[in-house]
């Protein structure tokens, strides 16, 4: 099991289309990703329950990967993250 926290720094939060991205990136994978924030737990595979959390910009999080991809899963999605928080505020 890995665990790590993460800030997102973009501006408008995890919306929309950042939350794409990282749903996306996590169906990538087998290994149960699970992102927490405020204690709630959600799986990072839907995109409503990533969606359902409402995380703001500065705010962090939690992501839980298990299973037998979850080193590849974990580097696949802290490059999103990655992304996510150089992207271009509009």
């Amino acid at each position: 099991m890995i665990q790590a926290n993460y800030q997102i720094t973009y501006p408008h939060g995890l919306h929309a289309r950042p939350a794409t991205m990282l749903v996306s990136a996590a169906n990538d994978y087998q290994s149960k990703i699970i992102l927490e924030y405020r204690d709630v737990r959600v799986t990072a595979k839907s995109i409503m329950g990533v969606l359902s959390l409402g995380i703001p910009a500065q705010a962090m999080f939690k992501l839980t990967f298990e299973g037998m991809d979850e080193e590849a899963a974990f580097k696949a999605i802290d490059q999103v993250i990655f992304h996510i928080n150089k992207l271009p505020a509009k």
